[in-house]
């Protein structure tokens, strides 16, 4: 009877373990040491466009370009190789584009502490780059830009300058960050500006 419950209570501890990994909204698997799929969730047969009973089985390299596929493997071995988890960004060409996921990767070991797969849980991270692309383009554009550029924060101190502006008043675009407009441009030339502020 004990054995029983015991057994009933694992299969429910299994079924809500899957069932969280089903429903995880991120790329979860499972491979072992050859780097076949064990389990793979929802979430990676949505991204890789493949039913999982095509999934299980394989290896990255039956699934991806070569390109792809060693550096997934590669970031696998390191995995084995240190016993540990590790966290890399990995890329990922899909028929909607590029994709870069945050891959947190980690060993799986038995009772005896021998290291039999390892698992990981991937985020898509794409939106997240391409936001880093745009603010180093906008970055350097607001560096290298010929027309004095500001931003003020509510009470009327200095929160960025480009170097267009700092240099009218020769100083660096660091020294005038929390600065008050008004002791930079004196008190007559803020009560011309001020109105425009608000």
């Amino acid at each position: 009877s004990a054995r029983k419950e015991a057994t009933k209570a694992l299969r429910l501890a299994d079924n809500v373990l899957l069932s969280i990994i089903d429903n995880a909204e991120s790329i979860v698997w499972v491979k072992d040491i050859a780097g076949q799929f064990l389990i793979v969730n929802r979430y990676t047969e949505k991204f890789i466009g493949r039913p999982r009973h095509e999934l299980l089985g394989r290896t990255v390299f039956d699934l991806f370009p070569r390109e792809f596929a060693e550096e997934y493997a590669a970031n696998d071995r390191r995995v084995i190789e240190c016993g540990e988890a590790i966290t890399v960004e990995e890329r990922i060409a899909l028929a909607d584009g590029d994709h870069t996921f945050l891959s947190v990767k980690f060993p799986l070991r038995d009772a005896r502490g021998r290291l039999y797969a390892i698992g990981a849980i991937c985020t898509d991270i794409t939106d997240r780059k391409q936001a880093e692309i745009e603010l180093m383009r906008f970055s350097q554009i607001f560096e290298h830009l010929g027309t004095p550029v500001v931003f003020i924060d509510h009470d009327f101190r200095y929160s960025t300058a480009n170097p267009t502006y700092a240099a009218m008043f020769n100083r660096t675009p660091s020294e005038l960050i929390g600065q008050k407009v008004v002791d930079i441009l004196g008190e007559e030339a803020f009560a011309v500006v001020e109105p425009h502020l608000k």
